[in-house]
């Protein structure tokens, strides 16, 4: 198969070869450039087949680069299409991006990179996006191979029982007519593999292992974490009318607000906040 850009695609596989990192002092710039120049390609195409693999020298450049102990500290400000929070404690970063494609829904592509603190080495982690294939993913825990996608622009730190877990705030753009935010949890097992989902949301009755929010993609809401208030806060979604519950295309923030508030090892759901006193619902 041919593809409508065939010199520059060319041009950009011969470029990367060159940059065996782990073999010769860490290099930054010129592959990082070259990244940035895949985005613009990629935004540049209407063609899936072309843009799945430009992204997929974005994957294999990041997988060189972040396999170097060097690149942790490295900030990639340069690289306008990339998220790459770090953990709270600098135990681990995240990079992290999407993919648009032309029926409106969106891959998603992540890196965990792990600091051992007393080594000063790295380890890397590739997250396979299974969003689509997971049903009920609120009571799911999942795995670097099965992971639900989104895009992660916030990491808070909790201890429960003595171990460390990272909530994780995400959006994730579903397809032309919804949008998804994620407050999600990670935790790493005895071997440092990371781990999604943990028990720890109570909401209405219930426990979930994470919380998932569909609205409108016409809509926009807010969820963040409130460090003056200590909770995660966020926009209560209701459809226009009755007659569209359960059909998210037509759910949107109400003007109220909810929260999640951490309390005895769980997030605890309160209903109807009001922001002047955060810890009692809405009379």
């Amino acid at each position: 198969m041919s593809f409508l850009f065939q010199p520059k695609f060319t041009f950009i596989l011969l470029f990367f070869l060159p940059f065996p990192l782990k073999a010769q002092t860490f290099k930054i710039k010129e592959p990082t450039d070259s990244i940035q120049s895949l985005f613009k390609t990629i935004g540049e195409t209407n063609s899936d087949t072309e843009k799945i693999a430009y992204n997929k020298q974005i994957t294999h450049i990041f997988k060189e680069l972040l396999t170097s102990d060097a690149s942790f500290e490295y900030s990639f400000d340069s690289l306008k299409n990339v998220g790459k929070p770090y953990a709270p404690d600098k135990s681990f970063r995240i990079i992290n991006w999407n993919l648009p494609l032309s029926d409106g829904t969106h891959r998603y592509f992540c890196f965990i990179q792990t600091m051992d603190i007393k080594q000063k080495t790295v380890k890397l982690f590739e997250l396979n996006d299974s969003s689509e294939n997971i049903t009920k993913p609120e009571d799911r825990i999942l795995n670097k191979d099965r992971w639900y996608g989104g895009l992660y622009y916030k990491i808070l730190r909790n201890e429960i029982k003595g171990k460390a877990y990272y909530t994780l705030l995400a959006l994730q753009y579903h397809n032309y007519f919804t949008t998804r935010k994620i407050i999600d949890v990670l935790s790493f097992d005895l071997g440092g593999d990371p781990q999604f989902g943990a028990p720890v949301f109570q909401a209405d009755n219930k426990i979930k292992k994470r919380v998932i929010f569909e609205y409108s993609a016409k809509s926009g809401m807010n969820l963040k974490y409130d460090d003056k208030l200590q909770m995660i806060v966020f926009d209560h979604l209701a459809p226009r009318e009755s007659k569209y519950i359960g059909l998210y295309e037509y759910y949107g923030p109400d003007l109220s607000f909810d929260g999640f508030k951490f309390q005895k090892d769980h997030w605890v759901l309160i209903s109807n906040l009001d922001l002047r006193r955060p810890d009692q619902p809405r009379r």
